[in-house]
């Protein structure tokens, strides 16, 4: 029977070993768990910072590339700016040696001429007197050529001394082009190209000015010469832009019909019978149709160009100056065209058969129908050319303007992208410094709370201990189990043989001699205490 006990102890023995060994095994992979999830999340955290690092990085490098850029732009300007007070500064003194060397010419002569070596100038007598008709002053040859001399040294002293100083402004990178030349090049440059904006702008701004309501010339009123003068200052400047450029009207100006007379000048404003940029007809006999059409009136405007037709009271022009490409005819009545008949004839028959006729000979319908059919489609193939040609302006003018408006989206969705990017790395860096923040002071709290841990642990040694609790149940293993081996009653004194390193289930567990396993010593978060370190 005894040897059967302790054949049973024996064996309990051995499964209590064996199961703090499974125990044991199963703590140690369930902190190498813990451990690996901690290394997994530690490295991710530092992947995630090194990211954020880089990308400040880059951001920090773009605006040092553009503190650069700046710095080069600002660095250039100032060169520039210094080239330009050195050129200044050498045109002064040269200007200045130039002003030494006449106030020191000077000063010799006076000098010369106080000693008496230089007579002055007299006044020469005609022929009659015997005087010489020449008048030329008396000086002392060798008073001259010291003159002469002192001029040279002067002129030389000059000339070197202002060469010196552009050769050193050359030397150090100041002067790369002498500045006569480079004005030269600026003032070329500019007025080719005021030049060619001129010239586009005149042949533009009278292409649009011949199809804008004319409302803007019909003030009445006081405002109304002023107007007019506006009107005619317009027609004159065009005038002479094309003139200067060389720019041709693609349209032939048209000569008033029988019963009219063409006269020079223009009537501000648009139809004096309440039409206005609507009343467009086919050609200008439609346009005189029209006015032979109304008793009262007395003139009519019209334009090859745009076909505008405007009928006037009026019988004269109020502007002596007509305006663009309408032609001012006014009408005749029967005895003023009866009275012009017969000198226009007698015109016509005194000149020679090769002479040109004169537009009044084509005013009366001299010129046969077929000529004019023939004028008239020569003027509509001109205009036909002059509104294709200048539609290939307008398209082409409209492709460089929508270039221009693509390149400038571009460049401003270029510069939002630049903006949304620096902002994302700004809120980046701002959670990648809240995320170091959370994390730093997450170890300082593990740390602290790791101090805090050894100090407690330093505070329960291995010993003899007492028990302060009514049954303290002892346990097969480091942690908590249902399962006890015994129950420890109050006052019970049992020796520690092993304190555990980490708090397990919360708590400082203990490892007893006998009986064989372990207790409780210590629960921080509630402070109890289940034993008590005897001296």
């Amino acid at each position: 029977a005894e040897e059967a006990r302790e054949e049973e102890e024996r064996k309990k023995e051995e499964e209590r070993k064996a199961q703090e060994e499974a125990a044991r095994v199963r703590e140690e992979r369930r902190l190498e768990e813990v451990r690996k999830k901690e290394e997994q999340k530690r490295q991710e955290e530092e992947a995630r910072l090194e990211e954020a690092r880089r990308l400040e990085e880059e951001r920090k490098k773009e605006e040092e590339r553009k503190i650069e850029e700046q710095k080069r732009q600002e660095e250039q300007k100032r060169q520039e700016e210094q080239q330009r007070q050195n050129e200044e500064m050498a045109k002064e003194l040269q200007r200045r040696l130039e002003e030494a060397q006449e106030q020191k010419v000077r000063q010799q002569m006076e000098e010369l001429k106080r000693e008496g070596k230089v007579e002055p100038p007299q006044e020469q007598k005609g022929e009659g007197e015997g005087g010489d008709a020449a008048g030329a002053k008396r000086v002392d040859p060798d008073v001259k050529r010291r003159a002469d001399q002192l001029a040279t040294e002067v002129t030389d002293l000059m000339k070197t001394r202002v060469k010196d100083t552009l050769t050193e402004y050359e030397q150090r990178g100041l002067l790369s082009q002498s500045a006569e030349e480079k004005a030269l090049d600026m003032l070329a440059e500019q007025v080719w190209h005021r030049a060619d904006e001129e010239a586009l702008r005149s042949e533009e701004g009278l292409r649009t000015l011949l199809v804008e309501p004319r409302a803007s010339l019909a003030a009445e009123g006081p405002a109304k010469p002023a107007v007019t003068d506006l009107g005619d200052r317009i027609a004159k400047k065009l005038a002479a832009q094309r003139k200067a450029f060389n720019i041709s009207v693609p349209w032939e100006t048209e000569t008033c019909p029988d019963g009219f007379r063409e006269l020079v000048g223009d009537v501000p404003g648009w139809d004096q019978y309440g039409r206005s940029d609507g009343n467009r007809v086919k050609s200008m006999e439609h346009c005189q149709d029209d006015c032979l059409a109304r008793p009262d009136c007395k003139s009519f405007e019209w334009s090859p160009s745009s076909r505008i037709c405007s009928a006037n009271r009026a019988s004269t022009p109020t502007s002596t100056t007509r305006f663009m490409d309408f032609v001012f005819c006014q009408r005749l009545d029967q005895k003023q065209e009866s009275a012009e008949a017969p000198r226009a004839e007698a015109e016509r028959q005194q000149a020679p058969e090769d002479a040109p006729k004169p537009a009044s000979t084509f005013r009366r319908g001299a010129e046969s129908k077929k000529d004019r059919e023939r004028r008239r489609a020569e003027r509509n193939t001109a205009n036909a050319k002059a509104f294709k040609e200048n539609k290939a302006k307008e398209d082409q003018l409209k492709q460089v303007q929508l270039k221009a408006e693509e390149a400038r989206k571009k460049a401003e969705e270029r510069e939002q992208a630049l903006r949304d990017q620096e902002r994302r790395l700004e809120e980046l860096k701002a959670e990648v410094d809240r995320t170091e923040k959370d994390l730093k002071g997450k170890q300082e709290a593990e740390a602290k709370k790791q101090e805090a841990l050894r100090k407690q642990l330093a505070e329960w040694p291995a010993g003899q201990y007492k028990i302060l609790l009514d049954d303290v149940p002892v346990s097969a293993t480091a942690g908590r189990s249902k399962a006890s081996i015994a129950h420890l009653a109050a006052g019970t004194h049992v020796t520690v043989t092993d304190v555990s390193q980490v708090l397990v289930d919360g708590r400082i567990r203990a490892q007893l001699a006998s009986p064989r396993g372990w207790i409780s010593l210590f629960h921080p978060g509630s402070q109890i205490r289940f034993a008590e370190r005897v001296a």
